[in-house]
């Protein structure tokens, strides 16, 4: 491995760093950062681009006013209610996911899972990849909400 040059201008190979880097709490940051930057800079020549339906890395955002459907579901013993946009076309365009249950961790999560999946759409990636990439349990069922409204949207096309 070749040393590189540190943030700090010495030049610092990541093996040796690590094991000559002190486990003080005062010097956990500085070590963490200086090791950061020193990744960073080694990738720094790398691009990482995402290969879509529509080409690389474009977005397509949803109209203003478009269609939406609205239901809800029981998993884990919890309700949620799924909203699902649409484009013009027909094509799934958004996810959002809300608990019954304001602000509780089960709730936050899967509104947070819910945007990024909306978001993964708007750039081409097609359902059957994110139903994939989700848990299931041992029967094959999926572990969580989106991945049972992705189960059922894709349910709905294949009909």
């Amino acid at each position: 491995m070749m040393p590189r040059e540190s943030s700090r201008g010495c030049k610092l190979n990541i093996r040796e760093f690590w094991k000559t880097s002190t486990p003080a709490p005062e010097n956990i940051a500085v070590n963490t950062a200086e090791a950061y930057m020193w990744f960073r800079s080694l990738f720094a020549h790398m691009s990482i681009n995402v290969h879509c339906q529509r080409g690389i890395g474009v977005r397509e955002r949803l109209p203003n006013r478009r269609a939406a459907e609205t239901w809800d579901i029981q998993v884990g013993g919890l309700r949620y209610t799924i909203s699902v946009g649409y484009y013009e076309s027909g094509r799934i365009g958004e996810i959002f996911i809300q608990n019954h249950k304001q602000g509780s961790q089960a709730g936050l999560m899967a509104a947070d899972s819910a945007v990024l999946c909306s978001i993964a759409l708007q750039h081409g990636v097609p359902i059957e990849t994110l139903r994939h990439a989700l848990m299931r349990d041992g029967r094959g069922k999926p572990s969580g909400p989106l991945g049972v409204v992705l189960d059922q949207l894709a349910q709905e096309e294949t009909q």
